[in-house]
């Protein structure tokens, strides 16, 4: 073969492998190239649109990344289960984070006869869109739905601004009018102003107010739902007890309200709540309504709306537990004060059970002493327990270094002094009973028991009634029991180790018969009636001692006698 036939024959190889390597190499598993379709310049510039735009759909390049995202495992993990999987082990279950989507509004829902204009914004496809005639809007995708009288989106802020009628539906959650509101799509943040009504559809509440904050709840962006009412709103809870019959719904206002999740509610400034049985203020409060339990922090007080036997208390922090509609338990946390027409109970920490709304029991503890308080009775202690059936008081039992005072009789004895009762631990039992004929309409006290150390001090009135001071009457023992008869001492029983003394004050002509040779010694220091000076004494004889004595109008209250002397000469002036 000659030299030109070998030349030729290697070109045709040549060109037979450049025409082949790309199929060959495509066999082998290359890639192959994707087809680029020529592209042509448009020869002028497009006029601008001014024709209704549709709502645009998410680009391909997002909806692939998203299914990038949701299909392409990670490496980490690909390579732990691929070890499970070859030392015989389950691979470890991954929980997929679901990713928020941006919103893109939807108008195809708008009546027909709405009027849209949309300016495109530069060279990007970026649009101003108003609308008249009637609105409705949508993020794609999601259920809440948006109407209006007219509008203005604004696509490059992602702001949409909704005039006239607004109503704003989210099946199951929320809804709400008003005159005016912005939406601004990034955040998923709602405001509406002027004239809002809005409606927790889970729980029939309803809100009241100038403007409203909404923020929505978004998976992956927000857990949960808030919703921010300022410029002193009102709500309206509606409670239900277990049948799901609905009561009397609860007012509430204040400075600022907000709703988490329409579960809890969180009140701040001058917190006002209107409930069937009681009106409640503080500076705050909160109220969860899964529980129906509510707080008032700060300056809180509770009055009741009883208007036979109504009550008042107040505290920093006072909690209020609810069940079925009905109030059953307040607690007073700090600082509590409870008064009604029969006591008057003070503690740093109070609880009161009620019934049918009316005040059955209340406790007093805490680090102060508990203390309360009747027209005749004053008792203290570390803990108080008080019954209270239909709100009268019919037993006070004091705990711990409980002291009891008392006013004695006033009708029969004249003192500024109490009856005083002591012991480890002190019942007061009143009968609680009304009286036909009684106009004061308050409970007497009855009987009172003192049990361990207890000792008494008593007034009792004398021969003389008013006129004179009153008999004291001390005792000690383990257990000391007092009855009383129309609110007066009757009888004071003692059990063991009884030990004590009976003082009874003496008039003073009894006081002048005890003095010795009491005529020569009033002969020899009375004046002539001349008004001149006394004679002179005798030398040697000595000018008598004059015990002194009290005045009958001084209250006795020393109950120690020195040894010799005489039962009266025993009183000292306090």
């Amino acid at each position: 073969m000659s030299a030109r036939w070998r030349t030729g024959l290697a070109l045709v190889s040549l060109m037979i492998v450049a025409a082949c390597g790309p199929v060959l190499r495509r066999g082998r598993g290359a890639p192959k190239p994707a087809d680029t379709p020529p592209t042509a310049a448009p020869s002028t510039p497009a006029p601008a649109d001014s024709s209704p735009k549709p709502a645009a759909a998410p680009s391909d390049s997002a909806a692939k990344a998203d299914s990038a995202a949701r299909t392409k495992p990670d490496s980490a993990a690909g390579k732990a289960d691929s070890v499970a999987a070859a030392k015989g082990a389950p691979p470890k279950k991954r929980v997929a984070q679901q990713q928020s989507r941006p919103c893109t509004l939807d108008f195809s829902e708008s009546p027909p006869e709405s009027r849209v204009l949309a300016l495109k914004q530069g060279p990007t496809a970026v649009y101003h869109t108003f609308i008249g005639g009637g609105v409705a809007a949508r993020c794609q995708g999601e259920p809440a739905l948006l109407r209006a009288d007219s509008a203005e989106h604004y696509e490059s802020t992602g702001i949409l601004y909704l005039i006239g009628n607004v109503r704003y539906d989210e099946p199951t959650k929320l809804a709400f009018t008003s005159r005016r509101a912005t939406y601004y799509t990034a955040e998923e943040r709602l405001i509406a102003d002027s004239g809002v009504t809005a409606t927790q559809l889970k729980t029939g509440s309803q809100m009241y107010g100038m403007q409203l904050e909404y923020l929505r709840e978004v998976p992956g962006k927000r857990a949960a739902s808030r919703l921010v009412a300022p410029n002193r709103p009102t709500v309206r809870l509606e409670e239900k007890d277990k049948g799901d019959k609905a009561g009397p719904p609860v007012i509430l206002t204040a400075n600022t309200i907000v709703d988490d999740a329409d579960s809890l509610l969180y009140a701040v400034g001058d917190v006002d709540i209107n409930r069937a049985e009681i009106n409640a203020r503080s500076d705050s409060g909160a109220f969860d309504k899964g529980t129906s339990r509510s707080r008032l922090i700060r300056n809180a007080s509770i009055v009741s709306r009883d208007q036979k036997q109504p009550y008042r208390l107040s505290s920093d922090t006072i909690d209020l537990f609810n069940k079925d509609r009905a109030l059953e338990r307040v607690l007073a946390s700090s600082n509590g004060r409870v008064t009604n027409k029969d006591i008057l109970l003070i503690g740093e920490r109070i609880d009161m059970r009620l019934v049918e709304s009316k005040l059955e029991r209340a406790s007093a503890w805490g680090a102060k002493r508990a203390k309360a308080t009747t027209p005749e009775q004053e008792v203290e202690s570390d803990s108080l327990y008080i019954e209270m059936p239909g709100q009268r008081v019919r037993e006070i039992h004091a705990i711990g270094r409980a002291t009891a005072t008392g006013v004695p009789d006033t009708v029969r004895i004249r003192t500024t002094e109490r009856d005083v009762m002591r012991g480890d631990t002190i019942l007061a039992k009143f009968d609680s009973v009304v009286t036909p004929g009684d106009t004061t309409n308050r409970p007497k006290i009855r009987e009172v028991f003192a049990v361990g150390n207890a000792t008494s001090l008593y007034h009792v009135a004398t021969s003389r009634g008013r006129a004179g001071p009153p008999a004291l009457n001390y005792v000690r023992g383990v257990t000391i029991t007092v009855a009383f008869d129309s609110g007066q001492v009757r009888v004071v029983n003692v059990d063991s180790t009884a030990n004590g003394v009976y003082l009874e004050p003496i008039d003073s002509a009894a006081v002048d018969s005890l003095r010795p040779d009491s005529a020569r010694a009033d002969s020899a220091t009375r004046r002539p009636p001349s008004g001149g000076p006394p004679p002179r004494r005798p030398p040697g004889v000595s000018e008598p001692h004059e015990p002194a004595l009290p005045s009958p109008d001084v209250p006795m209250t020393s109950l120690a006698i020195p040894s010799g002397a005489a039962p009266a000469r025993a009183l000292r002036r306090r």
